[in-house]
């Protein structure tokens, strides 16, 4: 799948990573990989999302809900609980 990771998707008891070469289903946690992850590599937007700062193309507004869209394609939501969180953070330049 190579090293450019996009964002991870939590699936139940699983992780669906995501990179630019394709998709991959890894036995984790979303929590246990926001943990091993440095923080100036990308921050969690959902409750079932984390995102790879350098991947993101904007933020765009569908109705009620902001979504982040990603380079590769992927569109993620952003709980409410993480809005003000992504906001900062985009606005917050990265390394």
């Amino acid at each position: 799948l190579g090293r450019d990771l996009l964002a991870l998707e939590a699936q139940d008891h699983y992780l669906m990573v995501h990179t630019r070469r394709g998709s991959a289903l890894v036995s984790m946690h979303l929590g246990e990989a926001v943990k091993i992850l440095p923080p100036r590599l990308g921050f969690q937007a959902h409750r079932r999302w984390w995102v790879a700062r350098k991947e993101i193309a904007g933020l765009r507004r569908d109705g009620a809900r902001t979504l982040i869209e990603l380079t590769g394609g992927l569109t993620v939501p952003v709980g409410r609980t993480y809005l003000a969180a992504v906001r900062s953070s985009l606005e917050t330049p990265g390394p």
